[in-house]
């Protein structure tokens, strides 16, 4: 008796673990609804070293965005800056930003939305240097990224932008005076 209760209790495991086996399935990542595209706009205020950026998202669904009107970096979009091949270190603003995003976002409850039409743009303009000093002579290529679902690591997908150059040149004696 003991037998043939080991022998349905051995049937019924090898059952059931081919029914996991067969029951497993795979969620795809769905395609991302915008692009991002960036372009230097010149200096985002009077001091050499003070550099702006002009983001364009652009919604390439065929239904519009609703979005979290935080405001370019608070509103999840991320810069990635090198100087010279070298990633520039995350400042003390970025550090600050990043933590307010973990602790719940970076919006206010009466941060308002705003909605981007299938083939529309939104922009933003970046002040890259609130973020990131770019003072010290040399080659910066700075690129913006935007997570579609940043609170989703499984469905998420990072968005890239163009890379934009800019080249800081030394002072010279004319510019210090």
């Amino acid at each position: 008796m003991k037998r043939i209760a080991l022998k349905c209790l051995a049937s019924a495991l090898i059952t059931l673990s081919g029914l996991g086996q067969a029951q497993e399935f795979h969620i795809e990542k769905p395609a991302p609804e915008f692009t991002l595209k960036i372009r230097q706009v010149g200096y985002g205020g009077s001091l050499p070293g003070y550099y702006t950026v002009l983001v364009t998202e652009t919604n390439i669904s065929d239904t519009d965005m609703v979005r979290w009107a935080c405001g370019g970096l608070e509103d999840w979009l991320n810069l990635v800056v090198t100087y010279n091949g070298v990633r520039v270190s995350e400042t003390d603003a970025v550090k600050r930003l990043e933590q307010r995003r973990k602790a719940g976002g970076p919006c206010g409850v009466d941060a308002g939305v705003y909605r981007i039409a299938p083939g529309k743009d939104y922009l933003w303009r970046l002040n890259i240097t609130d973020f990131y000093n770019m003072s010290k002579p040399g080659t910066y290529n700075i690129t913006v990224t935007k997570d579609t679902a940043p609170s989703d690591p499984l469905m998420n997908t990072v968005v890239k932008s163009n890379p934009v150059t800019i080249v800081v040149s030394k002072p010279t004696e004319e510019r210090r005076q």
